[in-house]
């Protein structure tokens, strides 16, 4: 953890720039998670048919792809904004005075997991939308954006705060079941019937049974987060 202790009395970049290009990181992790969702939504996961090409001979969709090709081919595109984002994230955390190895280490495994998340992507496209390959796209979407909001808060300077053992037992559940809920909601969609195209395969599951078993989680989310609220309200 960063404390402000490690931070030396020269620095070749502000501490505000840094947080800055650590905010850039997490907006922009979520913003390629909120397009995703657009090609999903609008059945453009084969907008473009192929990877890297958009089809073949072609990096660029014809207008006979239509508005899919369009939508695919712009969410591609928004990988190399995110490439330039977390690079700009890099370089500024390896210049601030306040840094650490292990920050530096963290911003480097957030900048690996960018390129592995577009391999993962074209992955997808290749397998013709496989369910599996698409709940591992979006569950690396969500590491990395947990990695992007770690990262924020550790450039942030050192906010820890006194807490009971119960709340911190509660904190590490809450995070486990953030991370089955959504596991499991991926699961559901690639069940169906809204898993993103009529002609995409599932993945054979009961969408009923899976869609209560994924509700339960969600409830159970929701109950430990109160917990962790009351608690933290009285300590």
């Amino acid at each position: 953890m960063l404390s402000v202790s490690e931070t030396p009395a020269r620095s070749s970049i502000s501490t505000t720039a840094v947080r800055r290009w650590a905010w850039a990181t997490l907006v922009a992790n979520t913003v390629i998670v909120l397009t995703g969702g657009l090609v999903r939504l609008t059945a453009s996961g084969l907008g473009c048919p192929t990877w890297p090409q958009c089809t073949p001979g072609s990096f660029v969709p014809h207008r006979e792809l239509g508005m899919h090709g369009a939508i695919e081919f712009g969410n591609r595109l928004l990988t190399y904004v995110l490439i330039a984002v977390v690079l700009g994230t890099v370089v500024a955390v390896w210049r601030w005075g306040g840094t650490s190895r292990s920050l530096r280490t963290h911003a480097v495994v957030i900048a690996l997991g960018i390129p592995l998340q577009g391999v993962v992507g074209g992955v997808t496209v290749l397998t013709d939308l496989n369910p599996w390959v698409v709940s591992f796209h979006l569950i690396l979407s969500m590491v990395l954006i947990a990695l992007s909001a770690w990262l924020l808060f550790r450039v942030s300077g050192d906010r820890r705060v006194g807490a009971s053992t119960t709340v911190r037992r509660l904190v590490a559940l809450l995070g486990v079941l953030v991370a089955v809920a959504v596991y499991l909601g991926t699961v559901v969609t690639g069940s169906g019937p809204h898993a993103g195209d009529l002609d995409v395969p599932r993945n054979g599951l009961d969408p009923q049974l899976w869609s209560h078993v994924h509700a339960a989680s969600v409830y159970a989310l929701v109950a430990v987060t109160a917990a962790v609220l009351w608690l933290a309200r009285r300590t």
